[in-house]
């Protein structure tokens, strides 16, 4: 049977939801256990995706998926932008 996973959606607009939302993916790790180190590679991810998105796309959303037995965190970015 599939893990239940909770979904946390972050619209990006501006550099400002790009800084939230990688506080968020940090708080997230750290709260799910993830060494400081880890928890600041997933929150470097989210910022680089987030910054990706703001340069290319404008706006989009960021999204984290974690299952309930917290062994990792997913993080999906979507964006309308003109793709590779």
């Amino acid at each position: 049977m599939e893990a239940q996973l909770q979904s946390i959606d972050m619209a990006i607009n501006s550099l400002t939801d790009v800084v939230v939302a990688r506080r968020k993916g940090l708080n997230e790790a750290l709260k799910m256990g993830f060494s400081t180190p880890d928890a600041t590679k997933i929150a470097v991810v989210i910022s680089e995706l987030g910054r990706n998105i703001m340069l290319y796309a404008k706006k989009g959303v960021i999204t984290l998926l974690i299952p309930q037995d917290g062994e990792y965190i997913k993080i999906i970015a979507e964006d309308q932008g003109p793709g590779i």
